[in-house]
């Protein structure tokens, strides 16, 4: 099997397991929007970003450096080390977090002059974290091994829970967002019963001060990098806040959950295999050109997705959720857009951590902050959650141009842009010619979803794709006819 074969074989298992692991939240809006007030919404979403803050100010970031020290480990015994490790620090990092917001979630419920029982919610909320940070960790070693299988198997099974749980607190038991909550911390404390269960009888219990401190050293720089791109994506919830009220953050959080499907659905699942190889992809020949295809390719089906999200947005909205939530629908564009940008500045980045010159992740999340502080102090004024909306593009647009400019002269990849841009051109005009659709509703969502699905096929026997790529897609998509016909 070729490299590019590989890739988009491992690339579509995993990207199945990501689509389970979000879809539980997707096929919940429906319920959330009707059972759930936007003020509700807007707790959940203030809650998730203040505490993501007091784990990056405590270092949550310590295990970024697990792929690359797990590839440099050169027997068994050391490579578990590296797991066990990363496990006993993101573990500590995270109940510390669970700590110090148990000691002044009072002040934080001041601060942002949210609801009464906002730092108990905090607080409670918090010990899902802990549970998540060891499933990450051990989600991790799933991609090492190439577990891809039962990558999947983990999800689906946290699919169902969670659903569960959701129905049941929120419809039956009407908990509002204290059912979102409890089902959080629930379903992740499970998981994290089963992968312990699971893995530790394996690889032990044997922490390594060695690792740790390497660990810790890698990942310090990206911790101040990690705490700017907190800033860049989510102080709009506190500009929104503060400058509108909580609804404001609710119809922002709902818009960003469709925006963020094009990251989720097609770059994340990506990153879960591409993440755990590329170090060693660097090494081989021409590793310029590969990287550079690669990256075409991945553009090319987050445009896609793109253009899919964009011709049927404002019907899916319409269908999913209620009128006080509509107003959602012309932000999405942005925040997706911001997210086909920050795939591109990550994939870029590895160069700063295969040379291990994390500095400069630092310098171009610098950069962002001081244009995105502009952009917000802008728009959230004057255009509210669209402002907000537009000024996560720039900023996100400004990450990718710093990292790409940095990236380059680390490790040169081979960017065919005028393809890539033409592509860009190409689904620019089918998305014109898709929006004079009438229908609407799920016809519409079938009919534009259906043209959108022809226009991203079609461009695969354009110039714009190399003869040898469109030989081999012609191939594969031949070979599957055929199974389908026996």
């Amino acid at each position: 099997m070729s490299q590019a074969q590989q890739i988009v074989q491992k690339s579509s298992i995993y990207a199945a397991g990501n689509i389970l692991r979000g879809l539980a939240s997707f096929l919940m809006l429906p319920v959330y929007t009707r059972y759930l007030t936007p003020a509700d919404y807007g707790v959940i979403e203030l809650i998730s970003v203040v505490l993501d803050l007091t784990l990056l100010l405590l270092g949550a970031r310590v295990a970024v450096g697990i792929f690359k020290f797990y590839s440099d480990a050169e027997t068994p015994a050391e490579k578990n080390q590296v797991i066990v490790t990363a496990l006993m620090l993101m573990g500590g990092v995270h109940l510390a977090a669970v700590i110090v917001i148990a000691i002044f979630n009072r002040p934080i419920s001041v601060l942002l002059n949210a609801a009464p029982d906002f730092g108990t919610a905090l607080a409670v909320y918090s010990l899902s974290a802990v549970f998540a940070a060891l499933n990450e960790v051990f989600y991790s070693y799933l991609k090492i091994l190439d577990r891809a299988i039962t990558f999947v198997s983990f999800n689906l099974f946290k699919l169902l829970l969670q659903l569960a749980l959701n129905i049941y607190l929120i419809v039956f038991l009407n908990m509002s967002y204290w059912g979102v909550i409890w089902s959080a911390v629930i379903s992740s404390a499970v998981m994290t019963a089963l992968f312990a269960l699971w893995f530790l009888p394996s690889i032990g219990l044997n922490v390594s001060k060695l690792y740790a401190r390497k660990l810790i050293q890698f990942s310090a720089p990206i911790i101040l990098a990690s705490l700017a791109m907190y800033y860049i994506t989510f102080s709009s919830r506190y500009y929104l806040q503060y400058l509108d009220d909580v609804t404001a953050v609710g119809i922002y959080a709902v818009a960003n959950k469709f925006g963020v499907m094009i990251f989720t659905l097609v770059a994340a699942p990506f990153t879960e295999y591409w993440s755990a190889r590329q170090f060693e992809m660097a090494k081989t020949p021409d590793a310029d050109k590969l990287f550079g295809q690669v990256f075409f390719y991945l553009s090319l089906v987050l445009l896609i997705a793109c253009l899919g999200l964009f011709s049927t947005i404002s019907d899916i909205v319409h269908v999913a959720a209620t009128e006080s939530y509509w107003s959602a629908i012309p932000v999405v564009p942005w925040l997706a857009g911001a997210y086909l940008l920050q795939a591109w500045g990550d994939y870029f980045r590895f160069a700063c951590f295969y040379r291990a010159q994390n500095r400069f992740v630092t310098y171009a999340s610098l950069i962002t902050v001081v244009v995105v502080t502009a952009a917000y102090l802008y728009w959230i004024p004057n255009e509210g959650v669209l402002g907000a909306g537009k000024a996560i593009f720039v900023a996100s647009l400004a990450r990718f141009l710093s990292t790409y400019y940095f990236a380059q002269r680390l490790f040169y990849i081979d960017v065919p842009w005028r393809r890539l841009t033409g592509c860009v051109a190409y689904f620019a005009v089918a998305l014109y010619l898709i929006s004079f659709v009438g229908t609407s509703g799920v016809t519409g969502i079938l009919v534009k979803g259906t043209l959108a699905a022809i226009a991203g096929l079609a461009i695969l026997g354009t110039p714009l794709i190399d003869r040898e790529h469109r030989e081999l897609i012609a191939g594969r998509i031949n070979s599957v006819v055929r199974r389908a016909r026996v």
